[in-house]
C-alpha cells in the first residue's frame, strides 16, 4: 500500500516537472551561451562579463552586403540604444557596447535596413558579473 502511494505520488511530480523541463530546454536553445542566431545574421557575445568592461559584440552574416549598400546596426540594452555601426564591403564587424552594471540585461542587436525593409532583431539575455578584482 506504501509503494503505491510512493508511485503515485512519483507520477504526480513528475507530471508537474514536466512543463519546466520544456520551459528550461526552450530558454537554454534561444539564450545558450556567447551565440545568438537568425537565419539572417549571427551575433556572437563575449563569454567573460565583468561590470565596467565595455562588451565587444561580434556581428556576422552569410554574405557581403551589395555593393554601394551600407548594413546599419543598433544594439540596445534593456530597451536603450547604446552603439551603432555602420558595415559596407565586409560580413562581419565588431560593435563596442559600454560597460554595464552586473546583474542580467537583455541585449539586442538590430539590423536596421535588411533587404525587405523591416528592422531585424538578434537578442540575447546576459548576465553580467561583478567587476573582477
Amino acid at each position: 500500500m506504501n509503494s503505491r502511494k510512493a508511485e503515485g505520488r512519483t507520477i504526480v511530480l513528475v507530471t508537474k516537472l514536466i512543463p519546466y523541463f520544456f520551459i528550461l530546454t526552450f530558454l537554454v536553445a534561444t539564450n545558450g551561451p556567447g551565440l545568438a542566431a537568425s537565419e539572417d545574421f549571427h551575433v556572437v557575445y563575449p563569454t567573460d562579463l565583468y561590470a565596467g568592461k565595455p562588451l565587444k559584440i561580434h556581428v556576422v552574416f552569410p554574405s557581403d552586403p551589395p555593393s554601394h549598400v551600407f548594413y546599419q546596426l543598433e544594439v540596445t540594452v534593456d530597451g536603450q540604444p547604446v552603439a551603432m555601426a555602420d558595415l559596407s564591403e565586409e560580413r562581419s564587424t565588431w560593435i563596442t557596447a559600454p560597460p554595464q552594471k552586473s546583474g542580467r540585461h537583455r541585449f539586442y542587436v538590430i539590423w536596421r535596413n535588411p533587404p525587405g525593409g523591416m528592422p531585424i532583431e538578434n537578442g540575447k539575455d546576459l548576465f553580467i558579473l561583478p567587476k573582477k578584482q
